[in-house]
């Protein structure tokens, strides 16, 4: 398992990420924005097909920023 954090806007993110099966991947993304309790926490799960040549972690980042820039 793979653990990757990066910032995205106002939201601190982590995806825990896994191999599921042949190039095809599982990330399970949290993200907090915000302290204490004024915080907001969002959880998403994605699997997506892991293109063959690419740097994994960058991939990984370009999905965090596209789930929460989407969803929220």
């Amino acid at each position: 398992m793979q653990t990757i954090t990066c910032n995205v806007g106002m939201w601190r993110a982590k995806a825990s990420v896994e191999e599921v099966g042949e190039s095809k991947c599982m990330a399970v993304i949290s993200a907090i924005a915000g302290e204490d309790d004024y915080s907001i926490e969002s959880r998403h799960t994605i699997v997506f097909q892991h293109a063959a040549g690419a740097d994994k972690e960058e991939e990984i980042k370009a999905i965090i920023k596209s789930v929460l820039n989407h969803s929220h």
